[in-house]
């Protein structure tokens, strides 16, 4: 068979999906979607925030009308400091051979690199911004401030933290093992409003950490199909 006859060998084989190996990973639905459906449901989010919060369930000592320049200047400098464990986090998620970590490399390089691959770095940016803000809206300032004033104490505290961490993990539920590092991730966000006073810590440590994620996604997207092919293969 000469080289003309393997092209063409070659070419019908992958036509009719010649092995696994071979297809590349597709996206759980079309990727000019991602943007609208961003703003849809972030938006949805901040009115859901904002309703709970009109009730009087949101953290008491947060008032939305009082924050101000200087406020968002100190929580953008923390929250960025906030983002270097995050960051190493990823690092760690892209070298560490672990086992466990593969379900979620491949829901990363399967599900989720389709999507992000054609993006802008402007749409990034958006993407990232209203996930940590609105986001962080609702999980931290509506849920976790209004659980902790409705149980009270110490125990509040916990209590709040936790359950808002949790609900923030079913809510990015696509696989076990997403599910619980959205949930860790939530624990983590918990922590830092209660640490620093204020949601927009949180906020913005969530925004930067998903801006360099999903640029880290879609390089994964990419670089071809040696990722996939890395993930299949084990």
């Amino acid at each position: 068979m000469n080289e003309n006859q393997n092209i063409g060998v070659n070419t019908v084989s992958s036509d009719l999906g010649g092995g696994p190996d071979e297809q590349e990973p597709s996206p759980i639905f079309n990727p000019k979607y991602v943007l609208p459906l961003t703003l849809l449901f972030e938006g949805g989010m901040v009115l859901i925030a904002l309703s709970i919060g009109w009730f009087g369930f949101h953290a008491p000592n947060q008032p939305l009308a009082e924050i101000d320049g200087q406020l968002v200047l100190n929580s953008f400098f923390w929250g960025a400091i906030a983002t270097i464990p995050l960051c190493g986090y990823l690092a760690f998620f892209h070298y560490c051979p672990l086992r466990a970590l593969k379900a979620l490399k491949e829901v990363v390089t399967h599900d989720l690199a389709p999507l992000f691959q054609r993006l802008s770095l402007f749409e990034f940016a958006l993407i990232a911004l209203l996930a940590g803000l609105c986001e962080e809206l609702l999980f931290r300032w509506a849920l976790q401030g209004g659980i902790t004033e409705l149980v009270g104490g110490e125990v509040g505290v916990y209590c709040g933290i936790l359950i808002s961490a949790l609900i923030f993990g079913l809510c990015h539920w696509i696989n076990h093992a997403y599910g619980i590092t959205t949930f860790v991730m939530g624990v983590y966000f918990g922590l830092l409003m209660d640490w620093s006073g204020t949601f927009l810590v949180p906020a913005v440590a969530h925004f930067l950490f998903d801006f360099v994620a999903l640029i880290y996604i879609a390089k994964r997207a990419t670089s071809g199909k040696s990722h996939y092919s890395d993930s299949r293969g084990g």
